[in-house]
């Protein structure tokens, strides 16, 4: 709904000076005119900026002192130029340029209510009225759309790149790409979202990472989800839920949940001694098996129990000062299997 005549070049956002050359007055007369509330304006920090179309509405209807009113004639022409953009909007517009003139700071409605602190060098703000909230489909303030439909071997297309080359110190904070999402609403909503309509058999993924250090020292992360305490001064103390979430649709599903493919990893899974909760691995569902180890050992501490039912009663664990295998329930012994090399047996009772 934004978009000007493909040959227009008139900005969308006017400045104060801006409209006091269109309308031929002075920027304080300008200025009194918003105040008299007979020229619709948007405050940003001390000054107002004018849509194009409530300039162009001003003009039509009531006038100005270095503008005249137009007359019908200007009405059926502008009709008229209406009707030739629409008819050239039904075929395909010609390699080049057309639309609103881009400028580095530019609001596509009225001023948004909140803009954060950013030193940008460029920003395009947008609040969605109520009939645009009301509408179906998606709303967007920048869209990329790209095409490559030669099947080459040697041409990579990227349809936005950005790259951050920084030398910054310990308390700053570099991001190639930040996203923030705000919500106060009972939708589904995410920070970052991808989606892979695969029709191709080569290997599709979601989101790939390549870390790649260069020097000795530092820490290199391939995935990191934090659960913050609250945000700024809002309520604290609210645990989230999944760290990793995996869902499918019916009657499709994955393979493998997690794999490491062909991966040199030390550690597979580490839970650090600083981590806690009731349980580091929780296995329910319909499994053929719920742990296979294959050829590999399982491994504890002595003294750490093997707990053969639900309330944590009958158990096997090894104790090292007897050098003995014991079977409890409670902290009642059942018997033993002597661990010691010269032992003939145990006791059972």
């Amino acid at each position: 709904m934004f978009k000007k005549l493909w040959w227009s070049s008139k900005p969308f956002v006017w400045t104060e000076e801006e409209a006091a050359a269109r309308l031929q007055i002075s920027e304080a007369e300008v200025r009194a005119l918003v105040e008299d509330c007979k020229l619709t304006a948007a405050r940003v920090g001390g000054h107002f900026r004018f849509t194009d179309r409530d300039l162009s509405q001003f003009i039509s209807h009531a006038g100005s002192l270095g503008q005249p009113k137009r007359k019908k004639l200007a009405a059926a022409v502008a009709s008229a130029i209406l009707l030739v953009s629409v008819t050239v909007w039904a075929f395909p517009l010609p390699v080049g340029q057309w639309g609103d003139q881009l400028r580095s700071q530019m609001w596509f409605s009225s001023a948004p209510t909140q803009l954060p602190p950013l030193d940008t060098a460029v920003g395009f703000h947008r609040t969605l009225t109520s009939e645009e909230s009301a509408a179906s489909g998606t709303a967007e303030n920048l869209s990329l759309y790209m095409e490559s439909l030669h099947n080459s071997t040697t041409r990579y297309p990227w349809p936005l790149y950005v790259e951050l080359n920084t030398n910054h110190g310990n308390g700053a904070d570099g991001v190639g790409i930040y996203s923030r999402l705000r919500t106060s609403g009972s939708g589904w909503g995410t920070g970052i979202h991808s989606e892979a309509i695969i029709r191709g058999i080569g290997t599709n993924i979601g989101y790939n990472a390549e870390m790649s250090p260069m020097v000795d020292g530092g820490r290199t992360i391939g995935l990191n989800i934090q659960a913050k305490n609250g945000y700024g001064a809002e309520i604290a103390n609210k645990w989230s839920q999944e760290a990793i979430n995996l869902q499918t649709d019916p009657n499709v599903g994955w393979d493998v949940g997690i794999k490491f493919d062909g991966a040199r990893v030390n550690n597979g899974i580490h839970f650090t001694p600083a981590s806690s909760g009731q349980r580091a691995i929780w296995v329910q569902g319909n499994y053929t098996v719920g742990l296979d180890m294959g050829q590999l050992p399982i491994r504890m501490n002595a003294g750490t129990p093997i707990q053969l039912e639900e309330t944590s009663q009958i158990t096997i664990s090894f104790n090292q000062t007897a050098q003995r295998i014991e079977f409890k329930n409670g902290n009642m012994l059942l018997g033993y299997i002597s661990a010691l090399t010269d032992a003939s047996g145990g006791k059972m009772n």
